[in-house]
């Protein structure tokens, strides 16, 4: 199954590259280019920080992929397939989100602060850990990681909700909370991935010591030639 998942993404590319190759021709060129116009703005390093907390969102989710690549050499638990397959579509979701502001429209839409939205989904993650979460297993590290994540977390819904729009420095502590946050739930991924590749090393030690015993056994027990 796994070797289609290429296939899938190459679709996936080409469909893409059609409709904005047909939008060129059947509009303009003028109208296409606001789909590859560069992000830029009157300073330098404009859109920074959300640059940077769309990646840290969305190499998360690249890393919860490596780790279901991994999972299957470990072992076959589909309460773990199920929790890091919902990791890789949440943190992706959230990355597309940061990205195309998209609970702020639906926030808009409902006609609620969007900052509930952002709180919803904290408790779908809560959900997800404690419902197929092997947390019991991850390391003191790794859950460091996750508290961090979600302190920061809490602190940027508070800001965003609470706060006054124009007070002085909300939007810095906002943002940075937020980044704070991507940051260390990059760091719980890849502290889960270690402690995968981890695993795999000490079974493929431990294998690579078992062969050694079997062959010696099977070296001993061969029948000796007799002398003379």
């Amino acid at each position: 199954m796994k070797k289609y998942y290429s296939y899938f993404w190459f679709f996936i590319l080409t469909i893409y590259c059609v409709i904005l190759i047909s939008i060129e021709v059947k509009v303009s060129q003028d109208f296409v280019r606001n789909f590859f116009i560069d992000i830029q703005g009157s300073v330098p390093f404009y859109a920074i920080n959300t640059s940077l907390s769309v990646f840290l969102l969305l190499a998360t989710a690249l890393i919860f992929s490596l780790i279901l690549a991994t999972l299957s050499s470990i072992e076959n638990n589909s309460q773990n397939i199920n929790f890091y397959r919902s990791q890789v579509v949440f943190f992706g979701y959230l990355g597309l989100d940061d990205r195309f502001l998209i609970h702020e429209y639906l926030g808009h839409v409902l006609g609620i602060n969007d900052a509930l939205i952002l709180a919803g989904l904290g408790v779908v993650e809560i959900i997800l850990i404690l419902t197929w979460g092997n947390y019991r297993q991850w390391s003191r590290t790794t859950i460091n990681y996750l508290l961090g994540a979600a302190v920061f977390s809490a602190l940027m819904i508070l800001i965003d909700g609470a706060f006054p729009r124009e007070m002085i420095p909300r939007l810095s502590l906002e943002d940075l909370s937020k980044t704070w946050a991507n940051t260390f739930i990059l760091l719980f991924a890849w502290s889960i991935f270690s402690q995968n590749i981890n695993i795999i090393k000490l079974k493929a030690q431990q294998y690579d010591a078992l062969s050694r015993e079997d062959l010696n056994i099977s070296e001993y027990s061969k029948p000796k030639p007799k002398l003379g």
